[in-house]
């Protein structure tokens, strides 16, 4: 589970930075950061004794606020000790911070826990390692569901046989169609992602209008011509912009789609229907056969 969202790295140890003064109570500090984050405290003691802190424990899905890290290590599925243990091997060693998150069970759900370590120096030595944790399971959820909408969305933009673009909030191409970028004079669809709408096409008034209206949560459409390759004539094309969302309420950009104004019918019946003509049944196109 969200295997591509995973971190373990080195960071810089706290007591490579600048030390300054504390600007506020620092007991307070730890309660606002805990209530607004989710993030809780703990502490390992060197060789291998871990405390957590009730919010931590709560956390974990143990009533235990003392543990061995042997059974804090364990705790987390098998993918992810061996990067656990290497991360914390190096950072003290090197006497440095680290940032992991790693998966780990909690009763029978699987859960990510993210966490923000520094390690305590005495004599040159590492003694402790301290830090935070908070279960971020909910939030790598929702990102992963966006990142696998918008690449469903990039996937059915690329296949789509009409001309199609999406744009982030940044009006960068994010995806299109190859009827879109040959329509624009482009050899592949490749060559348009990535750049600004602008540099690729003509913004109108109308298009920065329904772009407009379609960030703001409005459907939009206007007229717009395109010029047939056989004889050079104009033919009309229905632009529609619509907002794109992916695991969020906010507007992820916008896509925009022509298409013709009188798309051809599925059958001749619904054709014929659709511009009042009447159909003839079968018997009646048989009595206009001829006889051999």
């Amino acid at each position: 589970m969200f295997s591509q969202q995973l971190v373990s790295e080195l960071v810089p140890a706290l007591a490579d930075s600048e030390k300054l003064p504390s600007l506020n109570d620092c007991a307070a500090m730890r309660q606002l950061l805990e209530r607004h984050t989710g993030f809780a405290q703990f502490r390992v003691v060197l060789p291998g004794t871990v405390t957590f802190s009730p919010g931590a424990s709560r956390m974990r899905g143990e009533g235990q606020l003392e543990v061995t890290l042997q059974h804090a290590v364990l705790a987390y599925v098998p993918e992810d000790r061996a990067g656990l243990v290497e991360l914390m091997t190096e950072a003290i060693k090197h006497k440095q911070g680290f940032h992991f998150m790693g998966r780990r069970m909690v009763g029978n759900k699987p859960r990510v826990i993210e966490t923000i370590a520094d390690v305590v120096v005495e004599n040159d030595a590492v003694t402790e390692v301290i830090g935070f944790s908070r279960d971020v399971s909910d939030k790598l959820e929702k990102e992963a569901m966006s990142i696998s909408r918008a690449r469903l969305i990039g996937r059915m933009v690329q296949d789509m046989p009409v001309p199609v673009v999406v744009l982030d909030r940044g009006l960068r191409v994010v995806a299109c169609s190859a009827a879109w970028a040959k329509s624009h004079g482009l050899s592949k669809r490749d060559d348009a992602i990535g750049q600004p709408i602008n540099k690729l096409i003509e913004v109108s008034r109308e298009v920065t209008s329904a772009i407009i209206d379609a960030m703001g949560g409005k459907t939009a459409q206007f007229e717009q011509s395109s010029y047939s390759a056989e004889d050079g004539l104009a033919v009309p094309r229905r632009v529609v912009v619509t907002a794109w969302q992916c695991g969020s309420d906010a507007a992820g950009g916008v896509l925009m789609m022509s298409g013709e104004e009188r798309p051809p019918y599925a059958t001749l019946e619904v054709a014929d229907r659709a511009f009042g003509r009447r159909t003839r049944n079968l018997l009646e196109m048989l009595e206009t056969v001829e006889p051999a």
